[in-house]
């Protein structure tokens, strides 16, 4: 690259060519001035490079000038040697103040570019600004300069607007009002801020968020405004929306808050009711458990009165078969009376526990038949079973006939034997009752009865009753096996016809 293209090179420039000039300018001078202040006029050129090319030009203007000082005017007028003490005090004077200049210079040189560069960034910077008018008013409130965003906004070109009054922005009524000095007195008093209408260029009005500040010298004197205005139209219309919103939000929450109150309110009030019913239905329930247990007891005592009645007929009976079929009748009752007395002492007057109920019942049959101690043995199977009222009076008239028959069949001439009851689930949903003995049974030789006995009737009877079927095997001892549903509901129960 060549020197006299280097930038630092063409600033030095200046000292060489302003020194030459002020050479000439002095020669020129010379007729008329003589050679006295000859370097007055370099003093301008040293102050000429030091602003142009730096400090560095400055003090190089200073040492050019020293030969060209000396060689054209003062060794021409010097005598002797001794008079060239004079002169060479005025070079080292005129050397340090050369010095002097072009270092005070170029600082003030390098600070105005400073200053020039930051002001030139600072008004790009301004210019560059989309979104927001900013520019500058003079004292009056006319406009002095104008920015990129203040065109976008409010329409106006830089030549169309510079030296217009502000009221130009303000809509009619504002203006009649007087709005646009009251915003700058506010303003020259310290800051002034506010939204409102403004108008376009168009005539089209939009929202402005406005802040106007004012500026001063260094004397403090107002020398204009800074107004800085921005578009929020958009903004104000979401805010807008945003309130009512929230406003329809609060008025849905007040709605759905008395709602729920109003709901609560029906859910106590419903709450109460029910609360009052089921008192009511506890006290219901409560008086037909009382009247339930009653009827269960008077069942009992009837029962007891029509057993009795049956044992002083058959005191008074003397036909053996006659006496054999009221002590029959009698058992029957019996049954029926045990299943009202477990109901009335147990509390449950639904279902009763038949582990319980088949145990004394057949007890009660062993005594009643006075079997005599180790000639019968029992064997009771029952499962952890609960029979309803409708089940469990057929289930122990049916094992009453069973068992009976067993204990008076089954073991002739005081023969040894088992008599068994066992109650289990059989498939799902079912019940098994089996009633077997080890008794001698009933061969394929024995006749088979013209008529079927009482017992077996109503055992058939009782079967159909719980809707059940059975099955008999004579094979070893006698055995009858029973299956019928785990309940039985009531409208299908069918009344035994004895």
């Amino acid at each position: 690259m060549r020197l006299s293209h280097h930038p630092r090179y063409q600033r030095l420039s200046i000292a060489p060519a302003a020194i030459l000039a002020a050479l000439g300018l002095r020669l020129l001078l010379v007729p008329i001035t003589g050679h006295e202040g000859p370097f007055l006029l370099f003093f301008s050129a040293v102050m000429l490079s030091a602003w142009v090319g730096g400090t560095i030009a400055g003090v190089l203007a200073t040492i050019l000038t020293v030969p060209f000082v000396a060689i054209f005017f003062l060794l021409p007028v010097a005598s002797s040697a001794t008079s060239l003490f004079g002169p060479i005090i005025l070079i080292a004077l005129f050397v340090i103040d050369g010095f002097l200049i072009s270092t005070i210079t170029g600082q003030i040189q390098i600070a105005a570019a400073h200053a020039i560069r930051h002001e030139a960034e600072l008004s790009s910077l301004i210019d560059g600004v989309q979104d927001y008018a900013i520019f500058l008013l003079d004292p009056a409130g006319h406009v002095a300069t104008w920015n990129t965003g203040a065109t976008r906004i409010k329409g106006y070109t830089a030549a169309e607007i510079i030296g217009q009054p502000i009221t130009c922005f303000y809509t009619p009524e504002d203006v009649a009002d007087g709005l646009p000095q009251v915003a700058l007195q506010a303003a020259a008093a310290g800051r002034y801020a506010s939204e409102g209408w403004r108008m376009r260029k168009d005539g089209t009005r939009f929202w402005a968020s406005v802040v106007i500040t004012p500026l001063h010298d260094s004397s403090g004197h107002l020398t204009g405004f800074a107004k800085v205005t921005r578009d929020v139209t958009e903004l104000r219309r979401q805010s807008a929306a945003l309130h009512a919103a929230h406003e329809e939000l609060e008025a849905r929450v007040i709605e759905r808050t008395a709602d729920l109150a109003s709901a609560n309110a029906t859910l106590a009030r419903q709450s109460e009711e029910l609360q009052a019913n089921a008192d009511s239905l506890r006290a219901s329930l409560h008086e037909k458990e009382v009247l339930l247990k009653e009827i269960y007891h008077r069942v009992k005592n009837n029962l007891q009165v029509i057993m009795s009645l049956l044992r002083l007929q058959g005191r008074q009976v003397t036909d053996p078969l006659a006496n054999a079929a009221l002590r029959d009748s009698r058992q029957r009752v019996e049954v029926m009376a045990l299943v009202h007395e477990l109901l009335y002492r147990k509390g449950d007057l639904a279902s009763i526990d038949a582990d319980t109920y088949i145990r004394q019942l057949s007890m009660q049959l062993l005594r009643i038949y006075g079997v005599a101690p180790g000639q019968v043995s029992l064997s009771l199977t029952v499962e952890g079973v609960w029979l309803s009222l409708d089940q469990a009076i057929p289930c122990g008239l049916i094992i009453n006939e069973l068992f009976s028959n067993s204990l008076k069949y089954a073991f002739p001439n005081g023969q040894l034997g088992t008599v068994g009851i066992a109650l289990h689930a059989g498939p799902p949903g079912m019940l098994t009752l089996k009633v077997w003995d080890t008794g001698v049974g009933q061969s394929a030789s024995d006749p088979a009865p013209t008529h079927p006995s009482l017992g077996v009737t109503l055992v058939h009877d009782l079967v159909h009753q719980l809707r059940g079927t059975a099955v008999t095997e004579c094979s070893a001892g006698m055995s009858v096996t029973i299956t019928f549903p785990l309940s039985v509901p009531a409208e299908q129960i069918v009344v035994a016809q004895v």
